[in-house]
């Protein structure tokens, strides 16, 4: 399986630092939360923060879409 690519920017919602990651066929948020750890959260906590900053209503995911994901925790 090839490694999302990931590239650092501004978290939209957070204010702190993101990861923009691909998804890939097979990834899942829970899969993507746990290569993606945030300091001081729990892989659950970690999703959740990745469906906030995504306005995600779901897990659903489609290849090819770009996920910000957090790097820190508020």
């Amino acid at each position: 399986k090839q490694e999302p690519q990931v590239s650092e920017i501004p978290g939209p919602k957070t204010g702190f630092p993101a990861n923009v990651v691909e998804v890939t066929a097979g990834d899942t948020l829970w899969n993507i939360a746990e290569k993606n750890p945030i300091d001081g959260l729990s892989i659950a906590e970690t999703v959740d923060a990745i469906k906030m900053v995504n306005d995600l209503d779901s897990g659903l995911l489609v290849p090819g879409m770009e996920l910000s994901v957090p790097t820190a925790a508020r």
